[in-house]
């Protein structure tokens, strides 16, 4: 089994992106303070601490539930304050305690273990596109986001109660995207399926692409 390294960074070219007014700007609009590129630094430090509390387990698991493994062997975090949380680059805003955030860099690794696995690469051409298939399982008239977000969620559910079993963990994210329509949407579906048969159905997907290339 493939297990990557999951490396967490402070970067000073990305932290450097914007400019000084930018930073201050950005700071006076949502009411904070300015964050240092020290900041950004132990704050990475801090995650990677988290992080490792919980690596051992979350990692295999999510390789168990879909049956594929990671393309990489590295995959590299970023942490910076003037992005929003991404998975291509992986890109984490430190909006949240590293204790919470945690649960952001699971909901990024899933993406990009979707996206990029021994199944299926995204960046590679492809019988049938990822994303036709998700429209075929989980609903045509589902906007992008929410659809991209309906196997993200059903693998988070499943980490949060059947790995880590913390059923706070997914009561928190569920309520954090309240009132956001798409991430909302998305843990709806989740909620009114069977989360752990979304899950198998993937595996069940992953496994007809390696049929595809075989």
């Amino acid at each position: 089994m493939n297990i990557p390294s999951i490396r967490i960074h402070n970067s000073r070219l990305l932290f450097q992106s914007i400019s000084e007014d930018e930073r201050t700007r950005w700071a006076e609009r949502i009411g904070q303070p300015l964050v240092s590129f020290e900041d950004t630094g132990i704050y990475a430090k801090q995650l990677s601490e988290v992080w490792a509390k919980h690596r051992d387990i979350v990692l295999p698991a999510m390789l168990n539930l879909y049956g594929v493994e990671f393309n990489r062997n590295i995959i590299d975090v970023y942490v910076n304050p003037w992005n929003m949380s991404i998975s291509d680059p992986l890109i984490l805003n430190p909006s949240r305690p590293p204790e919470v955030q945690v649960d952001t860099l699971m909901h990024e690794l899933l993406h990009v273990l979707f996206t990029d696995n021994t199944s299926y690469c995204l960046y590679e051409p492809q019988e049938k596109q990822l994303i036709d298939r998700w429209r075929d399982m989980f609903g045509s008239d589902l906007e992008f986001k929410t659809l991209v977000h309906i196997p993200v969620h059903a693998g988070l559910k499943a980490l949060f109660l059947d790995t880590l079993d913390e059923p706070t963990r997914l009561e928190r994210d569920i309520l954090r995207l309240e009132k956001n329509p798409a991430y909302k949407a998305a843990w709806d579906y989740v909620e009114s399926h069977d989360y752990r048969q979304i899950n198998a159905d993937l595996k069940e997907l992953y496994r007809s692409f390696r049929e595809i290339d075989s």
